[in-house]
């Protein structure tokens, strides 16, 4: 299942990003070049519309969704380390929140989901 998780992930992004696995359910997309908070907002929403569909395994249908925490290079952080933090705290606000959406590092707590 996550083998076919990261071929839809890496479906959304383009040749130039990099998608890898960053622990056990989570994976980490370092998207390059792109100027506008909406136009990685846009790559986040893509990300998770390719992982709605139900996964087969063996036969059996299985859902998994995607909580995507943004950090930006160098508004959130300077160094990659700092970077992943920052995407990572992201990430769980959103799961806390109920999962399923996405938020950016350095946007308040009550208004991270877009």
């Amino acid at each position: 299942m996550l083998k076919e998780f990261a071929k839809r992930l890496s479906a959304k992004v383009r040749e130039t990003d990099t998608v890898s696995r960053f622990g056990a359910d989570e994976f980490t997309v370092l998207v390059t070049d792109i100027q506008e908070r909406d136009g990685v907002a846009l790559v986040a929403k893509h990300i998770m519309e390719a992982l709605d569909p139900p996964f087969d395994v063996n036969g059996t249908e299985r859902k998994m969704g995607a909580s995507v925490g943004i950090a930006l290079y160098p508004d959130d952080a300077a160094d990659p380390d700092n970077l992943i933090k920052a995407a990572d705290t992201a990430m769980y606000t959103i799961k806390v929140a109920g999962k399923g959406d996405f938020a950016f590092a350095s946007e308040p707590a009550e208004d991270t989901a877009k």
